[in-house]
């Protein structure tokens, strides 16, 4: 089995780029920036990521990961910089919003919880040090048992 997914730039009318990935396999693909960058990357199953700023190094990195046992998202916030990072992020399916400092090269973990929402999750993060810095997280906790639709699609 493999899953296709899509990246597609607001900034480069070149787009959208589209690859066909095997189960297993892995995909290092290069997509060309400007001065900002505003990429969107989407893939099965409600799969979706926006990545947005200046092109000079991101503040913060940012990874998500399931918690399949307590059925929740794990943000992982990691400091690129020297300098402190004040994390917001925002969870749209409950309009919660959570504030968390990073401090210089270190990590920080933040769960979401996805119990109420079918595993579904839909999360945006800024930092206070850059303006443009954005990334949005939205799919489904994948927990092997039957899901349901993502209840606030279309709302």
């Amino acid at each position: 089995m493999g899953a296709h997914v899509q990246a597609r730039s607001t900034r480069d009318i070149g787009g959208p780029l589209s690859y066909t990935v095997g189960a297993g396999d892995t995909l290092t693909a290069t997509v060309p920036l400007g001065k900002t960058y505003d990429v969107e990357l989407h893939g099965p199953a409600g799969f979706y990521r926006l990545v947005a700023g200046l092109s000079a190094a991101s503040p913060v990195e940012v990874t998500l990961e399931d918690d399949t046992t307590r059925d929740a998202a794990v943000v992982h916030l990691t400091s690129q910089s020297a300098a402190r990072q004040v994390v917001v992020i925002v969870d749209t399916n409950t309009g919660r919003s959570q504030r968390h400092t990073v401090l210089p090269r270190q990590s920080v973990a933040v769960s979401v919880s996805t119990s109420r929402t079918g595993g579904w999750y839909d999360l945006t993060v800024t930092t206070d040090t850059d303006s443009r810095f954005r990334r949005v997280l939205a799919g489904r906790v994948e927990t092997g048992q039957p899901r349901t639709s993502d209840p606030l699609i279309g709302r």
